[in-house]
């Protein structure tokens, strides 16, 4: 079940983000892994993915690589920097800000350079093909051969 904003967007319930990142096995040892979320929006897993981060216990140093996040709307990717530090800072990380700034940025997760991931987690926006510039679309099928959908290369 999902929430929908007056902007349009829709947000995943904290409880179906919970569920998510606990059978995706984001408990305990967290920096271990490295996650990407392809479309952080207004950090439905952003804040529980950094609490879970923050008391994992692990030097904040260490981090630095344990989360990715990527959104195309700028004022989506400060939304999620602010509230990261805001739970790093309450944690007591020293170092909340800087974490918080080589989490997230602004950019096409499909085309952008993602770095090498354990795990890819979220809750992309669902758009329809059809409504992509004929350009974007034709740029995303020659990087995503198997991108089907309306109007789909046979």
């Amino acid at each position: 079940m999902m929430t929908i904003t007056t902007t349009g967007e829709v947000s995943t319930r904290r409880r179906v983000v919970d569920l998510t990142l606990d059978l995706a096995g984001c408990t305990g040892d967290v920096p271990t892994l490295r996650v990407v979320e392809p479309s952080i929006g207004s950090g439905a897993f952003v804040g529980p993915m950094v609490r879970r981060l923050a008391m994992s216990g692990a030097r904040w140093e260490s981090m630095f690589d344990a989360l990715r996040g990527y959104d195309l709307r700028t004022e989506h990717v400060m939304t999620c920097r602010k509230l990261a530090a805001a739970i790093l800072t309450s944690a007591g990380c020293p170092m909340a800000v800087e974490l918080a700034a080589a989490w997230f940025h602004t950019g096409d997760f499909l085309l952008g350079d993602v770095p090498t991931a354990d795990l890819a987690i979220g809750d992309p926006p669902c758009i329809r093909v059809g409504n992509l510039d004929p350009a974007l679309l034709a740029t995303y099928r020659r990087k995503c051969p198997t991108m089907g959908g309306e109007n789909a290369l046979p």
